[in-house]
């Protein structure tokens, strides 16, 4: 990943003077007390850079914690990791993510921002060869998002606009499904039922559409006003528990472009392909690349610095992603 130079400025890291960057690095970590590197070459350059942002994301898990979690494996180490990351966020139980499991053919999860909720993949080509250590990473990068959405929702203008947003989300997906529901022959629904219970409430569901659409209208209004008030809630508890984010506030800025980046589609080609040149220099994907990158090493034990230039390393042997990341860094300079 290449800082973009919008990000670093966000985070006060705008000099390519190392001795610069060196100072900024000390101030904020104990780790580095004297200079790293006199000539440094722009990968390097960039490297320090990510280091100095993403030590902001440090979850402060302790030696014991992490023995504790890694001896666990399957439910138990993704619920105890969940967990922690709860407690370490300082999430209530008003605040925490909704997590689920769901098949999908990309990414090992997701964080759906207008459900507020993480979702980890059961295809078993793409989690088979996780193991615990890229979990934690992972999910790490998944709570990065789920801080940024409750940010945005606790802005006091961006956090109306949001509510807004999601609720035209999901009534746009839930007709998506509902028109899926209703196209279906009665007998195919039978087949493809997976139970009784499915199969009765999708009969149920038909039988309102086609036999009074006045009160399947108001069926769909009443979903969709609950789920606004649900966030609505949401988004009360985290001013409640967060304060507000007032507009004319240092983070105001910064949220805003979160918002921007999580409910825009800015990142997709043509074909509706993800440009992950794009993808990865957006302010929202940066910061939870950075969280799951420092967690990772924080665990593992490992250097910042060897991590990123064995990424680095991977990315240059996938000429195609390579190029869309040179592309997009010639942009944003």
């Amino acid at each position: 990943m290449w800082i973009n130079p919008a990000v670093a400025k966000f985070y006060n890291i705008v000099s390519n003077n190392a001795a610069s960057i060196n100072k900024t690095v000390k101030n904020i970590t104990q780790n580095v007390s004297t200079p790293v590197f006199e000539k440094m070459t722009p990968a390097d350059m960039n490297f320090l850079k990510m280091y100095a942002i993403g030590t902001r994301y440090r979850t402060g898990v302790t030696k014991p914690e992490v023995d504790e979690l890694f001896a666990k494996d399957g439910i138990d180490f993704i619920e105890s990791a969940y967990n922690l990351f709860c407690e370490k966020f300082m999430l209530s139980d008003s605040l925490r993510p909704g997590l689920s499991t769901d098949y999908f053919d990309n990414a090992v999860m997701r964080y759906i921002c207008p459900e507020h909720r993480i979702v980890i993949n059961t295809n078993p080509d793409l989690i088979g060869n996780i193991n615990n250590t890229q979990f934690f990473g992972l999910l790490r990068h998944e709570f990065q998002h789920c801080i940024q959405n409750l940010k945005i929702l606790s802005h006091e203008t961006v956090g109306e606009k949001a509510v807004d947003s999601y609720t035209k989300f999901i009534a746009l997906r839930d007709k998506q499904i509902f028109d899926s529901i209703l196209s279906v022959p009665v007998e195919d629904c039978i087949k493809s039922a997976t139970d009784q219970q499915q199969l009765e409430q999708i009969l149920s569901f038909k039988s309102l559409y086609e036999n009074n659409p006045k009160e399947y209208e108001q069926f769909l209004e009443m979903n969709l006003s609950d789920y606004k008030q649900q966030l609505e809630s949401l988004r009360q508890s985290v001013i409640r528990g967060w304060g507000v984010i007032k507009e004319n506030s240092k983070e105001s800025d910064l949220v805003k472009e979160y918002f921007k980046a999580l409910a825009g589609d800015g990142y997709y080609n043509s074909d509706g392909s993800v440009n992950m040149g794009r993808y990865i220099n957006t302010i929202t994907e940066q910061e939870a690349f950075l969280a799951g990158d420092i967690a990772e090493c924080d665990v593992r034990g490992i250097c910042f610095f060897r991590k990123m230039k064995e990424d680095l390393a991977k990315i240059e042997n996938n000429p195609e992603l390579f190029k869309d990341i040179k592309k997009q860094i010639k942009e944003n300079k």
